[in-house]
């Protein structure tokens, strides 16, 4: 994917690294975002309220969890697109910028040297 920005917000960056089997893995990791020039979205408090809505809307209704809340949330609040492999949970969400993506393997790049 070529953009010229690129984020992810705090709680995507806190899922993905219990998935990392070794430190070795969270430094590629981070080496990953530092090379790709992410940006780290922190929750705030209006991210907080927000997310807090998003459960109380879609919980019950579209089985919307804490986790997808905080992440549309961040989304939102900066106006970003969410690129997810699991549209489902995010479809249901008004102003939200959503493209569904199937990871590839050829799209990944090694970072370990």
């Amino acid at each position: 994917m070529s953009t010229e920005h690129r984020s992810i917000s705090a709680v995507t960056y806190m899922e993905y690294v219990p998935f990392c089997r070794n430190k070795h893995e969270l430094l590629v990791f981070e080496k990953m975002l530092k090379a790709l020039q992410f940006t780290i979205h922190e929750v705030d408090h209006a991210i907080s309220y927000h997310a807090r809505q998003l459960v109380r809307q879609f919980a019950l209704s579209h089985s919307m969890e804490m986790v997808d809340t905080l992440i549309t949330a961040a989304a939102l609040a900066h106006t970003e697109l969410l690129y997810t492999s699991n549209s489902k949970h995010f479809e249901q969400i008004n102003g939200l910028i959503l493209d569904h993506y199937l990871p590839n393997n050829d799209e990944f790049i090694d970072l370990s040297n």
